[in-house]
């Protein structure tokens, strides 16, 4: 994900022991990174609101927001989804 802080793209590790948090899927709703909805991504995401709150599972840089790191805001609508596989 593209942050609004103007560095580009990052990467965020998890924090220690947190691998089995990383992502949790249901059918009920979108997908969700890490344990503390560090990153919640709604059914419906252009048009139902998405949120994020860094720091549970994955690990914020130094001296940013964790509300407003990703997105500019803590809760947000998508209007561009890339998904990719592995």
């Amino acid at each position: 994900m593209e942050n609004t802080s103007g560095t580009g793209p990052v990467k965020l590790p998890l924090h220690p022991g947190q691998k089995d948090n990383a992502i949790c899927c249901s059918s009920s709703y979108g997908p969700m990174f890490g344990s503390g909805r560090d990153l919640s991504i709604t059914n419906n995401p252009n048009s139902n609101n998405c949120g994020t709150s860094l720091n549970h599972t994955y690990e914020l840089p130094p001296n940013c927001n964790a509300t407003t790191f990703l997105a500019g805001q803590q809760q947000f609508l998508v209007n561009e989804l890339e998904v990719y596989g592995f």
